[in-house]
């Protein structure tokens, strides 16, 4: 690992900046409470590394005390579509594969085994990060100021949910880890050609797949961005990344049969491959992208107002820092946050706050509208491997609203944790235009104060979702 890091210019690439970061996520993980979760799906995870355990790692179903008196597990305490009951077995609908790494860790250390893979990963991501954003915002890495990395890095782990899920018991950070991994092999790709990239990127979206279902979209946006390649046919090159997943996953395929029956999983196997599946899937869409996109009040009405200025900004993509437009897109979007979060002071519970409104995937980092606008010339040496990177953290968000299952669209959730690689890529992205800003001169210069305001508002919102964290923890 360290070789191949090395090879890919780890140490040039924010290492000093990760260095901090995982200085600043042990301090965290060292003043929260750590015995207790955050909710009931962590819970549930850490049921399914203990059966493990208590099993050898032979049986991956869930103990289930009660069975002589319930033989139906009609009361059984994880009801569906938490679990499924197959073969008079309870399971859980999680990936059995994050339960059986972290077996490990939590046999080792106990309770606080449980944070080190999520830490660990998001460190991995972090040098990714730095790494894309060189690429993207300079091209050749080598010929590139170190600025744009270090903010990248810096707004990735500290400004966004990142931090809250780095020292929680899930594998959103393995996950996103290996889509931030995979981006930067299909952008070496891009920029050089070689098989080997290719390769290297479509394995590792597929392993994503092995800890979160839903990546099967990203591998998508992968073999998509694949036909952008210069170094061949647009439809060979799709195929070829399609075919190394194909096989990337049939170790997955077979080991989820072997585990719980289903080689695809629950969520997709049992709910989505089927007819009635599909149609009450279609009926739930709308709600689903409001929950999703939308929602950051427990009022409708407000929350399509405070969305406003972060469609506009997806929707024109204006490009220069002293366009007016630009201003006001800024400016109204950290209003529009700053309405959003201060919900969270205001109701007396914030975990009923995040019940009520969804997801509030801008609110909580508004730093990323800086990503979805346009910020430099599209004849630029670096302009196709920024676009792909921008075409990929949109369509994953459409796509996953369009794919994902209703259930889960609201919950105590902190920000849109289904949407952590937007956040992420979304940083990468406003790294160039957070650095021309403070570059900047003349009537450029009108934009650095909401952009300053971008960034501390979303640190802000961070910290206080560690005392959230910790406090829910403690109950």
């Amino acid at each position: 690992m360290i070789l191949f890091l090395r090879r890919w210019g780890a140490v040039s690439t924010g290492a000093p900046t990760v260095a901090i970061v995982a200085a600043a996520y042990l301090l965290t993980l060292s003043v929260i409470e750590r015995q207790g979760l955050w909710q009931s799906d962590n819970e549930n995870k850490l049921l399914q590394v203990q059966a493990i355990l208590d099993s050898g790692g032979s049986d991956f179903s869930l103990p289930w005390p009660g069975k002589s008196l319930d033989p139906q597990f009609e009361y059984n305490p994880i009801p569906f579509p938490f679990s499924q009951v197959e073969d008079d077995k309870l399971y859980s609908v999680f990936s059995p594969v994050f339960a059986l790494v972290s077996a490990v860790p939590y046999a080792l250390f106990g309770q606080t085994g449980l944070y080190v893979l999520p830490l660990i990963a998001s460190l991995v991501m972090l040098v990714g990060v730095g790494r894309l954003a060189d690429r993207i915002n300079t091209g050749e890495a080598r010929q590139s100021s170190t600025v744009p990395r270090h903010v990248a890095v810096l707004l990735a782990a500290l400004g966004t949910p990142i931090w809250f899920y780095s020292v929680a018991f899930w594998e959103h950070t393995i996950a996103v880890c290996l889509c931030v991994w995979s981006v930067c092999f299909l952008v070496r790709h891009l920029d050089r050609g070689g098989r080997a990239s290719l390769v290297g990127a479509a394995v590792l979206a597929a392993i994503g797949v092995y800890f979160r279902d839903e990546l099967y979209i990203f591998c998508l946006l992968i073999c998509g961005g694949a036909a952008y390649s210069r170094s061949g046919p647009a439809v060979r090159k799709g195929a070829e990344a399609l075919c190394v997943m194909v096989l990337a996953l049939l170790p997955l395929w077979l080991f989820q049969w072997y585990a719980i029956g289903h080689p695809f999983g629950f969520h997709l196997g049992a709910h989505l491959l089927t007819v009635d599946g599909v149609l009450d899937h279609l009926v739930t869409r709308p709600q689903l992208m409001f929950n999703m996109l939308v929602s950051s009040t427990p009022y409708p009405l407000i929350s399509f107002i405070l969305i406003v200025p972060f469609a506009v900004a997806l929707a024109l993509r204006p490009r220069e820092l002293e366009n007016p437009r630009v201003l006001r897109v800024i400016a109204v979007s950290l209003l529009s946050a700053a309405v959003s979060l201060a919900g969270y002071l205001y109701f007396d519970s914030p975990i009923w706050y995040m019940l009520h409104s969804a997801n509030s995937l801008f609110a909580v980092a508004p730093f990323i509208v800086l990503g979805l606008l346009r910020w430099q010339s599209d004849n630029s040496d670096h302009a196709l491997a920024r676009h792909c990177v921008w075409l990929i953290m949109v369509g994953f968000a459409l796509l996953y609203v369009l794919a994902a299952p209703a259930y889960g669209s609201r919950g105590i959730h902190w920000g849109n944790r289904y949407l952590l690689l937007v956040y992420v890529l979304g940083a990468v992205l406003a790294a160039g235009p957070i650095v021309a800003a403070f570059s900047a001169e003349g009537s450029k210069l009108r934009a650095l104060p909401a952009i300053i305001g971008l960034i501390a508002l979303s640190f802000g919102a961070q910290l206080y979702s560690l005392q959230v964290l910790d406090d829910k923890k403690e109950l």
